[in-house]
């Protein structure tokens, strides 16, 4: 499995608020995040998430700041579509165990199909 990219930062006083000092090598691995406006989700356990506040598809930005988006759903889904797309030799086929673990898990949840679905314009951020 990748590892996923880390990179330093430390508190820092901007103007009169406070702030981060992130690596720049965090910028120029990802020049998307040079400008814009974005948000920090407090996970728990001292762990921020960073996102764009404005989504933009053609720098590849994941989340728009709406209510009903989890950070950390977004983030892992970027997340593993970029592994997917880069060590396609990790994927393989669900074992017949593992489908039978998954069904367990599921057991009993009721779904209304057209209740739950997903609007026709949805698309993965």
């Amino acid at each position: 499995m990748p590892k996923i990219e880390t990179y330093s930062a430390s508190p820092a006083q901007i103007g009169n608020s406070r702030g981060y000092r992130m690596d720049a090598a965090l910028f120029q691995a990802h020049p998307e995040l040079h400008e814009g406006s974005f948000e920090a989700a407090y996970l728990g356990a001292g762990t921020i998430l960073l996102r764009p506040r404005t989504p933009d598809p053609a720098k590849g930005r994941v989340g728009d700041g709406a209510d009903d988006i989890d950070p950390v759903a977004a983030a892992y889904l970027a997340w593993s579509e970029r592994t997917m797309i880069e060590q396609p030799n990790l994927l393989r086929e669900m074992s017949m165990r593992e489908f039978a673990l998954a069904e367990a898990l599921i057991a009993g949840m009721r779904v209304d199909l057209d209740r739950d679905r997903l609007p026709d314009d949805f698309e993965l951020p």
